[in-house]
């Protein structure tokens, strides 16, 4: 006979399972490049809307932050608004490098934000090659 897990275990089983998910697309995406982890559940066409997301998130943290130039965040939510769009994946990343690459070399950038607009394009052309 067997018993069943308490309720709080399996919850934090399933935490477990999502955090380690994310660990492996985070370190998939701007750390290693690894396959993406069994726990996720996501099929090809998924995957790439999952990356494409993760990258508008991190867009968004780049553009909220006050200490980066208008002109950069003004870029920045501008590939945004083109990775929200309905065209073709290819069309959208393309869109969104070209936007973002016009001021990644912007001389009153904080290198933080220098660092994360790297990031940002690296994961941009990563989806682009898949």
């Amino acid at each position: 006979m067997q018993t069943r897990m308490p309720a709080a275990v399996e919850k934090a089983g399933l935490l477990y399972k999502l955090f380690e998910c994310n660990l492996t697309a985070f370190r998939l995406h701007y750390i290693l490049p690894l396959e993406p982890h069994e726990a996720c559940d996501t099929g090809a066409g998924g995957e790439m809307e999952k990356n494409v997301a993760e990258v508008v998130e991190l867009i968004n943290n780049v553009a909220e932050d006050t200490s980066v130039p208008k002109n950069i965040r003004r870029a920045l939510v501008e590939a945004r608004e083109r990775l929200k769009t309905n065209d073709e994946l290819s069309t959208k990343v393309g869109s969104a490098v070209y936007s973002i690459e016009a001021v990644s070399e912007d001389i009153n950038m904080p290198m933080h934000a220098r660092t994360q607009i790297w990031t940002i394009l690296s994961a941009l052309e990563s989806i682009k090659t898949q």
